[in-house]
């Protein structure tokens, strides 16, 4: 009777192991996964979803995400839009645990895309940066800036596409 028990108690001991490892290796295949996680992927899975947002010249703005791509984001605030590159978001609330595929086309749609799409437009868009804002209409997208004829002036102001950290329909306070 005590072999009996002898060896049940191993066998508990070695079920007990076993659920150990199997749970650790969850755990670590879990902070794998999230580890190969970008925030432009939890971004796409936002989309529809009001957020928060404190950009790299702490301003923060706070809206709906109505498109999101590999490099950037669109939020709107009632009759207000804020295009963002992911690189200048220095912290973000109210997004979903889980992440989206980010697609060949998110992942395509750069910078330049969407700055060519405001020039496009005509759009009068205000420019914000470390340095400082400039609001006035995207007459040309290069291939690393804008140029941007600045409001109530002939004047052209050249801005690299690193140093923008967000372009906003203009007209409203920040």
């Amino acid at each position: 009777m005590r072999w009996n028990d002898l060896f049940a108690d191993f066998e508990g001991q070695l079920d007990a192991a076993a659920d150990a490892q199997f749970a650790a290796d969850v755990a670590d295949r879990t902070r794998s996964e999230r580890a190969r996680v970008v925030l432009a992927a939890r971004l796409v899975a936002a989309q529809g979803r009001w957020i928060g947002l404190v950009l790299a010249d702490r301003e923060r703005v706070a809206g709906v995400i109505t498109d999101a791509a590999a490099t950037w984001v669109l939020v709107t605030a009632d009759a207000r839009q804020w295009w963002i590159p992911v690189r200048s978001i220095a912290a973000v609330t109210g997004v979903p645990a889980h992440a989206a595929k980010v697609t060949a086309v998110e992942r395509r749609l750069s910078v330049a895309h969407a700055l060519r799409a405001l020039s496009r437009d005509r759009a009068h868009v205000a420019v914000a940066t470390v340095a400082g804002r400039w609001t006035g209409v995207i007459q040309q997208v290069g291939a690393d800036y804008l140029e941007l004829r600045e409001a109530d002036s002939h004047l052209m102001t050249d801005v690299p596409f690193d140093a923008v950290v967000s372009v906003s329909s203009a007209g409203s306070a920040h």
